[in-house]
């Protein structure tokens, strides 16, 4: 099932505002916006610069959890294309998730998808031995 599916609410890629006319792209949006969903599409484990990037997602999602003008608290969530992507979010960046009520989750994939990003991930990998 699709995350949208799961949480019983349709998620659709949002600029949001963060204020002074700055806006930030989010992945996923609920109509109310009260859901705000990032999603990491990797299979395995995540190297440095990878992990640098769900550190500045957490940063992002947590800004605009502050930033809104709203009387609840959005419901902030990461989610994550396997097991091994989300066990590697560890030390302070787990810390930071856990203490903003940033939810870390995985998503299934369907067998199709998940070949399709491997697919990506190896030719990614080819490019940059070249």
């Amino acid at each position: 099932a699709t995350l949208s599916a799961e949480l019983g609410v349709p998620l659709t890629p949002t600029r949001l505002p963060l204020g002074e006319g700055i806006t930030v792209a989010v992945d996923g949006v609920d109509p109310s916006g009260q859901t705000l969903v990032e999603v990491y599409a990797r299979v395995g484990v995540l190297r440095s610069s990878q992990l640098d990037k769900v550190a500045k997602d957490i940063l992002k999602l947590s800004l605009l959890s502050a930033s809104q003008t709203v009387s609840v608290r959005p419901r902030i969530i990461m989610a994550f294309a396997s097991e091994e992507a989300l066990g590697s979010v560890r030390g302070w960046r787990r810390f930071t998730a856990d203490t903003l009520g940033i939810e870390l989750r995985v998503v299934e994939l369907t067998p199709e998808t998940r070949a399709a990003v491997e697919a990506a991930q190896s030719a990614q990998m080819m490019v940059g031995v070249a």
